[in-house]
Formats: C-alpha cells, sequence, structure tokens
C-alpha cells in the first residue's frame, strides 16, 4: 500500500475482539508516537508536532505511525520531477531541500 505512485479502490480494515484492551494515548503519548516516528525526519517550520497530537485525540499508535512515512513519500513524490532514478547518484542538494510539511 506504500509506494511513490497512487493507487485506488484500496480499501482497509481492522478489527479486534478484544476492544477494552486497546487503550487510547493522551496528548502526551500521542506526541511521543510521533516523535518516534519523526526522530530522524528533516520537518519543515510549518510542523508543529505538539499541535499534532492535540489534533489527533482519540488515535492509537497503529493510526500515527502512517501519517510520517506517508509526510516522507509525499516529499519525494514532489521531487520526482527533478530525481533521475537512473542515475548513480542524486544530487545533495535534492534531498538537502527536503522537509516534510505540515
Amino acid at each position: 500500500m506504500d509506494g511513490l505512485k497512487s493507487r485506488a479502490n484500496v480499501i482497509v480494515m481492522g478489527v479486534t475482539n478484544r476492544p477494552n484492551n486497546i487503550g487510547v494515548p493522551d496528548e502526551v503519548g500521542c506526541l511521543e508516537v510521533l516523535h518516534i516516528h519523526t526522530i530522524n525526519m528533516k520537518l519543515a517550520k510549518d510542523v508543529d508536532p505538539e499541535k499534532i497530537a492535540k489534533d489527533t485525540h482519540g488515535c492509537v499508535g497503529v493510526d500515527l505511525a502512517p501519517l510520517c512515512p506517508e509526510g516522507a513519500l509525499q516529499c519525494i513524490r514532489e521531487k520526482m520531477d527533478v530525481i533521475n532514478l537512473e542515475d548513480v547518484e542524486i544530487d545533495a542538494e535534492i534531498p538537502n531541500s527536503m522537509a516534510v510539511k505540515n
């Protein structure tokens, strides 16, 4: 489901027969999850993890974790017009100019 090309008509469903065993993190917990998944990402100045944690109340780690690599993939997709995947090396300016935006 991840990748650089868009896909249509994908439905993901998840269920559990033990809903009482799933705890929902508070704002601090959400912020910790976001920090873990963005620790090696360059974030643009408009990204406010504290606001995202506040806005994602009720989400669990499995909801929050995919947001981070999806943001990174979107960042790469935006640069695909200047990246030649057949090149042995990519100009260092390209990855240096990349940052995950809000």
